[in-house]
């Protein structure tokens, strides 16, 4: 299964149309923050399910602060990253992530793409679809998971 990852979006509508235009190939799509209203907006236009988290300028955000699901057998725990202080350290994060059992843990906020394993963990921050427009490709199957960076 592949899943389209993005975060800070900040209001860009135009690049996250142009995003899901782009990566049809992708059967879920992820926000993890900073952006869950144009997230939304654009839901419900879509067939393919979408997992929203809020971010710290998600101002009256409906949606929960983090999540666990499960895609492409594999276990994922999604979050802005705020909360876990990512800016400081990714330990915290993978802590999380390790006692949730996952296999993913999806995370924004630096707006600095970044992908890598720690401690068994995948760790996937796709960076800001409005200021560097990154955003990543999850592939999961039978509960392992990559990911890989991408330019728009």
């Amino acid at each position: 299964m592949v899943v389209l990852v993005v975060s800070d979006t900040h209001g860009d509508e135009a690049a996250l149309r142009a995003v899901l235009k782009k990566e049809l190939r992708a059967h879920a799509v992820i926000h993890l923050g900073d952006g869950a209203r144009e997230a939304a907006r654009l839901q419900s236009e879509e067939a393919r399910p979408w997992h929203i988290v809020c971010g710290n300028c998600d101002i009256g955000c409906s949606e929960p602060p983090r999540k666990l699901v499960t895609l492409g057998g594999a276990k994922l725990y999604l979050t802005h990253g705020h909360a876990e202080r990512v800016k400081s350290s990714l330990l915290t994060l993978c802590y999380t992530a390790m006692e949730q059992e996952a296999k993913a843990a999806l995370f924004g906020h630096t707006h600095a793409p970044c992908v890598q394993f720690q401690n068994g963990v995948l760790l996937c921050n796709p960076g800001s679809l409005a200021a560097a427009r990154t955003y990543a490709l999850l592939t999961a199957d039978g509960g392992e998971v990559t990911a890989a960076i991408h330019t728009l």
